[in-house]
């Protein structure tokens, strides 16, 4: 019973010892943290996937609030590549922009071929003619064009606002680093 009390206690220390480091030990460990950048891009990708079904879905049921899920989707990659990647870097904006934008891209075509199908579905339209014949409207119909352009400007123009104002205070979490270093030179 008193070895077992005895262990508790040290054990009790040690997490105490471990929970409060030092400033000093803080900034040590994350210096020597190395940006886990393949990681990070699946997370985001992960995520994106997501946020393509959303997009999907709420273009089926003609919600119109398919830019709402770029906004969650900015947010959410953000912070997901941050607990993947274990750091944030300079170059971890330009990484998540490109695979956010990517999707967005993919995620309007998608929609726009599931929306056709959706619509011309009980006239024995098959999914696989729906992919075959909704690019080519979209490239030669000037007014699906519009449409197509329309969407991508829309949902591009909310994730990039939601990216920067979510990237910015995740920037800005990591630089705190930097400055408290700065502070006690």
């Amino acid at each position: 019973n008193v070895i077992l009390a005895e262990e508790k206690e040290e054990s009790l220390n040690f997490n105490y010892k471990e929970k409060f480091k030092s400033p000093e030990e803080v900034k040590i460990d994350y210096d020597n943290r190395k940006e886990n950048i393949f990681l990070g891009i699946l997370g985001v990708i992960g995520v994106s996937l997501l946020a393509m079904i959303a997009h999907i879905i709420c273009d089926i049921i003609d919600s119109g609030y398919t830019f709402a899920t770029y906004v969650l989707l900015a947010s959410a990659s953000c912070y997901v590549y941050k607990q993947l990647a274990g750091k944030v870097s300079k170059k971890s904006p330009i990484y998540i922009f490109i695979v956010l934008i990517i999707s967005v891209f993919i995620a309007t075509v998608l929609s726009f071929i599931f929306s056709f199908y959706y619509f011309y579905r009980d006239g024995g339209v098959l999914l696989s003619e729906a992919f075959q014949e909704v690019p080519p409207v979209i490239i030669n119909d000037p007014e699906v064009r519009e449409l197509f352009i329309n969407n991508i400007l829309i949902c591009a123009g909310a994730l990039t606002i939601s990216f920067i104002i979510t990237f910015y205070g995740i920037f800005k979490e990591e630089m705190e680093y930097l400055k408290f270093k700065k502070i006690r030179k």
